[in-house]
């Protein structure tokens, strides 16, 4: 008896602390996991209690409806077609792989990126850097090491006259 009593007081606690962390926005199952994982380290609980009460909080939360993955994906995604900071592709692939979504997820939401998205992040790239990097071939590096591909890095080049 004492020991469910206990297990409560730490759902209840974890759990609040997970709803404050939810509160700040959208989060993903990975995210949520580790935040929990985090949660029982401070508080030292046994490792032999962390997997129930991971369950217990994951399951809580998919009741509530609170956590969903197809509807974090869809928010991170209007979040990035209204986002004044516009990312490449694979800045984007690299944080939703950090976010823990799964690959074919990934590739879903690459694909519904309208055709001109990478082209227009290329592009306030290149105007911020053309007046500061005087230097093309510097240019050049600059933008690839962001991540922008090379044969649309040639297309801005070819279309201000830099090549």
């Amino acid at each position: 008896m004492d020991l469910n009593k206990n297990l409560d007081n730490e759902y209840e606690l974890i759990m609040g602390k997970v709803l404050n962390y939810l509160s700040f926005g959208y989060k993903s199952t990975y995210e949520i996991k580790l935040k929990i994982n985090e949660y029982q380290k401070k508080i030292k609980i046994p490792q032999e209690k962390q997997e129930v009460l991971t369950d217990m909080v994951i399951s809580r939360l998919y009741e509530l409806n609170l956590l969903d993955d197809k509807k974090t994906l869809n928010n991170i995604f209007l979040n990035t077609l209204n986002s004044q900071k516009k990312q490449n592709k694979l800045k984007i692939r690299t944080s939703l792989m950090k976010k823990g979504f799964s690959n074919d997820d990934i590739s879903d939401f690459i694909q519904k990126l309208p055709g001109d998205y990478e082209y227009n992040s290329l592009q306030k790239d290149f105007d911020k850097k053309i007046k500061v990097i005087k230097d093309k071939n510097k240019l050049k590096r600059y933008l690839l090491s962001k991540g922008h591909k090379y044969d649309l890095i040639n297309k801005i080049f070819e279309e201000n006259n830099l090549n």
